[in-house]
């Protein structure tokens, strides 16, 4: 008996656990061996015959997805089964059918092979599904330079706003050096500005000085122009107020604001109420980020502590999205609020968006952290940052920022 018959009533009577492969051949119980690569009379669709090894492993297999013996059938390097002869062969082989149009007389085993295929064969059109369908079992997932790129759930607006404000910056700095220029004569000296609004502690200013002594620092975005600009105003005294909720259930408090304002790293706020052995009343804290000299911010949570000079300092709120927050401040309602204030809502960015309803109808920034992703967390506060800068700006307030 030739190789595929053998196989066959092997794989009818349901023996094939008796079919085991011994070095290079195949033992069929006691009665029959061939070597692995005997080409077995079954003919593909796409011309070419299929070996025993090849046979052997498709049959055993036959419960797998198509996709997965493919997978198999590739990382063993064996002939793969196409899609379209994979029924009528499984069927042949199972006894479900007595014979086949794929099956040809294969030449005895020392008879010679014809170097070329007659011409006739050579000329016969191919299938263009079955070409296609060959293509794709031999397909491999390929990786370029642009698909590695699109990273989804990533978000690069941080990344994109950092450079921009650079951008900015360098073409301010550009202005505002031909403008002092020309007017060097009437400009006013820098300390001047700086004693406007922010106090710069004596030891972080002492330690620049050198630096300032070389050249002068880059003023921050049009800080100068907004206080020439609010010369007018009342002298505010003391550093700028961020508001934050007096609750447990927040994601920010005076617990954990530190951290997460001058080092752009987010803790849990009850990982540090745990830590720490009295709460804060005013928590002063210095943006370093962004900034050559830090500039100092006191962060409280009791607004109903705070005096009607303290309010003229207050420039930003965390917002907790409840109306009790707002009860007993000295403004009408939400408009005018986050019009004198800059609002900001932190999230996390996998919350559901029920919690945000309430917030998304106020003026309010939106930000969004990670819940493990810590190394975003900087990206997070630069945000922040940015908008607090934005915010000053357009509404000219008497601030250093």
């Amino acid at each position: 008996m030739d190789a595929l018959s053998v196989l066959r009533d092997y794989t009818a009577r349901k023996e094939l656990g008796n079919v085991h492969r011994v070095g290079d051949e195949f033992r069929f119980g006691n009665d029959y061996r061939f070597p692995c690569s005997t080409e077995t009379g079954y003919r593909s669709k796409l011309g070419f015959f299929y070996t025993l090894d090849s046979l052997v492993f498709f049959v055993k297999s036959s419960n797998l997805k198509h996709t997965e013996y493919m997978q198999q059938a590739r990382a063993l390097k064996l002939q793969i089964v196409t899609y379209t002869d994979k029924k009528p062969l499984l069927d042949y082989l199972e006894g479900k059918v007595s014979t086949s149009d794929a099956i040809e007389l294969l030449p005895p085993a020392g008879a010679l092979h014809p170097s070329k295929r007659p011409r006739s064969d050579q000329d016969q059109p191919v299938d263009a599904c079955l070409l296609i369908e060959l293509v794709r079992s031999l397909e491999r997932p390929v990786r370029d330079r642009e698909t590695i790129l699109l990273c989804p759930n990533k978000s690069f607006e941080g990344i994109l706003s950092t450079l921009g404000r650079r951008e900015r910056i360098e073409q301010q700095s550009q202005q505002q050096s031909q403008q002092q220029s020309q007017n060097s004569q009437r400009r006013e000296p820098p300390s001047s500005s700086t004693d406007k609004f922010v106090k710069v502690e004596p030891d972080l200013k002492s330690a620049a000085a050198p630096s300032m002594e070389k050249r002068p620092p880059p003023p921050p975005p049009s800080s100068q122009q907004t206080l020439a600009r609010s010369s007018s105003k009342a002298k505010i005294e003391g550093p700028p107020i961020i508001l934050v909720p007096n609750a447990s259930q927040t994601l920010l408090n005076t617990f954990n604001a530190k951290e997460f304002l001058e080092d752009g790293v987010y803790v849990l706020a009850d990982a540090k109420k745990s830590a720490a052995a009295k709460k804060p009343e005013t928590l002063p804290i210095y943006r370093k980020i962004g900034r050559e000299i830090p500039v100092k911010y006191e962060v409280r949570d009791r607004p109903s502590a705070l005096s009607s000079k303290d309010w003229e300092r207050v420039v930003a709120v965390f917002v907790l999205g409840k109306e009790w927050q707002f009860k007993d401040w000295p403004f009408k309602d939400h408009v005018e609020i986050f019009n004198k204030i800059l609002g900001v809502y932190l999230r996390f960015e996998d919350d559901s968006m029920e919690s945000v309803k309430v917030v998304m109808q106020w003026n309010v920034k939106i930000i969004s952290l990670s819940k493990h992703k810590r190394h975003q967390d900087r990206t997070a506060v630069l945000e922040f940052w940015d908008k607090l800068d934005a915010f000053v700006r357009a509404r000219r307030l008497p601030i250093v920022f």
